[in-house]
């Protein structure tokens, strides 16, 4: 009696533990049915920036290869509103209008919609203005003269600097940075050796510069290099303005 006792305990055990491993499968079961593993997310290629790119980039069959890759990305990264660029071709003979960092996708809306002005020079030339600049109407193709202005005390001298440029892009902030609405906006042309000596000099000067906008049909400006390299330079050799005297003692 005793050894069928044990032997109906043993079998008790055994079914309970057949029971325990049924309930934790159907436990097991369960969960996995309200809690299904994610599945892979859906991935899209775009075109995106080999490295960072400023603005007025121009693209073309050349350098095209160079300056960008593609990258794949998590389909829920990419705004489905937003018209992003999938083929190389698309940007080839236009221009960034905003700078680019490394990695980045490019949107339809970062390109220049103007064909791409070949520079007539050699020189890319990137000079800072205040903001509005050139009342709001400057943009790639606009005509434009450079105007300088100097003033010191009571004295005080505008005059042209560089006239007849043609700008190749204008961008908000500058270049790779988040600017602030007081930043300068940067304004690129094309330039020879002269026009790029001009303006160095004008800034080392402390001139002030403001974009006049031109008519495209306009005649061109009657301007002599040379004279208005010495008017530069003669503001180079004035003496500096001595600071304005501390009061010293009850006012």
């Amino acid at each position: 009696m005793p050894g069928c006792c044990g032997g109906s305990s043993r079998k008790n055990a055994a079914a309970f533990g057949v029971l325990s491993l049924l309930l934790v499968g159907i436990a097991y079961w369960g969960w996995e049915v309200t809690h299904p593993p994610p599945r892979p997310e859906e991935a899209v290629v775009v075109l995106v920036a080999a490295r960072d790119l400023n603005t007025g980039t121009a693209f073309t069959k050349d350098n095209i290869a160079e300056l960008t890759t593609l990258k794949e990305f998590p389909k829920s990264a990419i705004d489905p509103e937003m018209r992003i660029i999938t083929d190389p071709k698309e940007m080839i003979g236009k221009r960034l209008k905003r700078a680019t960092h490394e990695g980045e996708f490019f949107r339809v809306s970062d390109l220049s919609s103007s064909p791409l002005i070949e520079c007539q020079f050699l020189d890319f030339l990137s000079l800072p203005f205040t903001p509005p600049v050139g009342d709001g109407f400057v943009g790639p193709n606009s005509r434009v003269d450079i105007v300088a202005s100097y003033g010191e005390g009571i004295h005080r001298e505008v005059f042209t600097l560089l006239p007849d440029m043609t700008v190749l892009a204008v961008n908000v902030a500058s270049d790779l940075t988040r600017g602030q609405p007081q930043d300068p906006i940067w304004v690129s042309f094309s330039a020879d050796g002269k026009q790029m000596k001009l303006a160095a000099l004008a800034q080392e000067a402390g001139c002030t510069l403001e974009l006049v906008v031109r008519a495209q049909d306009a005649p061109k400006s009657d301007w002599d290099f040379d004279a208005t390299l010495a008017r530069v330079e003669a503001l180079l050799k004035r003496p500096p303005v001595a600071p304005t005297p501390r009061v010293v003692g009850n006012p």
